[in-house]
Parts: structure tokens; sequence; C-alpha cells
């Protein structure tokens, strides 16, 4: 929350794409998160992931917003009221999900930085997996 109120108070069109980064990076600190707990199965050990990305990432979304725009900006058509910005999250996660996806930053690594430093053709195939 208090990055997304310094964000909005340097530019309120930054608010979208930075709740949009936040939205990315959740997924592997919650991995990250859930690989510290305890689980007696595969099936909890999932519940709980999917728990705390749905849980940051609703919070990213929509309270953080919420609190950093003043109630009376609620129902404006400026571009800092509540309304526009939640346009503007909303067409930054349809652009930014896909794009992540088709990216494919950790496997352009693993090709290109990581297996050709691999001793074994072992470790070099294992970077080529998906």
């Amino acid at each position: 929350a208090f990055l997304v109120i310094r964000i909005r108070s340097v530019s309120p069109a930054l608010v979208a794409p930075g709740i949009a980064v936040l939205n990315i990076i959740t997924p592997p600190i919650c991995r990250s998160i859930v690989g510290y707990e305890i689980h007696p199965d595969e099936g909890d050990r999932g519940l709980s992931l999917y728990t705390k990305m749905t849980l940051f990432r609703w919070v990213n979304t929509a309270l953080i917003l919420s609190m950093v725009v003043p109630f009376t900006h609620s129902l404006g058509n400026h571009d800092d009221d509540l309304l526009p910005q939640v346009t503007q999250v909303f067409f930054a996660e349809i652009l930014s999900s896909p794009l992540t996806c088709v990216a494919d930053l950790g496997g352009h690594f693993n090709r290109h930085f990581i297996a050709p430093r691999a001793k074994t053709q072992e470790e070099v195939n294992a970077c080529f997996s998906g």
C-alpha cells in the first residue's frame, strides 16, 4: 500500500502499471512463503498457495486502490478518480499477464545463460525442460 501511495504521489497514471507489477511479482513471493510451510500433502500445499496468491492479488488490485483514492473522488471522471484508475488497472492486467507468459524470462535465462555454462549433458537437458 505504501508503494502505491508513493507512486500515486508521483503520477496517478503510474498506479495501474505499479499494481500490475506487484501482481506479477506476487506469485514467486507466495511460492517462497509456501516453501517454508509444512503441509501433509500436495493438495494442502496447492490450497495454501492459491489462497495466498488470491488474497495478495485481491488486496493489491481492489483494497489498495480504494484506500489510495479519497472517497470524494470515487465516482468522478478525472484521471486520478477511482473509476478511471480501476479501468487502467484492468487494462494493465489484461496486457501484463499474457505478455509475461509470452516473454518467458525464466526459460530464456535457462536456455541462453545457464545451459551454455552447464558441465554435463544432463544439466543442459534440464535447462530445456518445461
